[in-house]
């Protein structure tokens, strides 16, 4: 077996399909469908339990791409080849198994704590936590960065800015193989103060500058050529993720490009299985959020003012990249 960034990242997430299927029996989802189709508002009235219609529509369309639901025109139904298994009028129901795996996966959530030194036990203080989240993508960036980068064409750019670039993991890359180019790095004070070790060390430092700011709030630098948005539209309601477009376009020059890069759905909303999944697993943490299709990211920048969206497919990566060019010339 070969390792890969990938391959790992798909072994470290693998407890995301057993945590859909868990929730999904515990709300009696597969109770509520049947072999006709149904809307997902429908499934929600029919639930005994009140998790609202966003998080249903992702809890089902976690089970479809997981081939357990098949999603429709019409609504979802359960897979033909799963109903004796999942019907609780069948004699091979497995419902009440499934149930009793479900109490299970709550103890193996802590099968690491068997193995932590006690200090690894506590509850992290917010800042501790911040500071591995700072790491951890870090950490992550490192080894997706060399796939990514040969698709974020800087030739020619002097400028570029990264919004929301925790250590700016991209950017530093991009300026050490291209020495005319600086880059401007933009996140929250904080975070940024706890990424300075990885971005003013080295022999590139005096061409990254950093702008602690509220993206979404504060002043914002301009006359950029080419701007980064990397692993962070999935905490952006729709509200604010069109807001930050139109950020993003006053940022650039004219003829400036903007770089979307993100876990993307397809239109669908049901695949890549992985992408759906991210999708419940951002409601642990910031139930607005969304994970967002290719084509509704390009439609939020085509409604910014960015002409002609493009998408670009990261081949073995969970990563995909949209992007659009302002109106214009450099």
């Amino acid at each position: 077996m070969e390792w890969t960034p990938q391959r790992l990242t798909d072994l470290a997430t693998g407890y995301w399909a057993p945590g859909a299927l868990m929730a999904a029996v515990e709300a009696g989802l597969f109770e509520a469908l049947d072999e006709t189709p149904r809307p997902a508002g429908e499934v929600v009235s029919k639930i005994a339990t009140d998790i609202g219609l966003a998080r249903t529509e992702a809890l089902l369309d976690a089970l479809a791409a997981l081939e357990l639901v098949e999603k429709t025109e019409q609504g979802y139904v359960v897979a033909a080849s799963a109903r004796a298994l999942l019907s609780g009028a069948s004699a091979t129901c497995m419902l009440d198994a499934l149930r009793y795996n479900a109490d299970l996966f709550r103890q193996w959530s802590r099968m690491a704590e068997l193995f932590a030194l006690p200090r690894q036990q506590q509850a992290a203080s917010e800042p501790e936590g911040l500071c591995r989240f700072v790491h951890a993508m870090e950490s992550k960036a490192q080894a997706f960065t060399p796939a990514l980068a040969p698709h974020v064409d800087v030739a020619g750019a002097a400028m570029l800015v990264e919004v929301g670039s925790g250590p700016g993991t991209l950017s530093r890359f991009l300026v050490a193989r291209h020495p005319g180019l600086r880059a401007t790095l933009v996140d929250l004070p904080a975070v940024l103060d706890l990424a300075a070790p990885f971005y003013t060390n080295g022999p590139d430092a005096a061409r990254i500058t950093a702008h602690p700011a509220d993206y979404h709030t504060d002043a914002l630098p301009g006359s950029f050529d080419v701007l980064l948005f990397a692993g962070a539209l999935h905490q952006e309601p729709p509200a604010k993720a069109a807001a930050l477009a139109g950020r993003f376009f006053d940022m650039l020059v004219p003829g400036g490009v903007v770089y979307v890069i993100d876990v993307m759905l397809n239109d669908d909303r049901k695949s890549p299985a992985l992408a759906a999944l991210f999708q419940l697993n951002m409601l642990l943490s910031r139930p607005d959020a969304r994970v967002y299709s290719c084509g509704e990211v390009a439609d939020l920048l085509h409604a910014a003012g960015f002409g002609s969206p493009e998408r670009v497919e990261i081949p073995h990566s969970l990563y995909r990249i949209v992007k659009a060019r302002k109106p214009g010339t450099r």
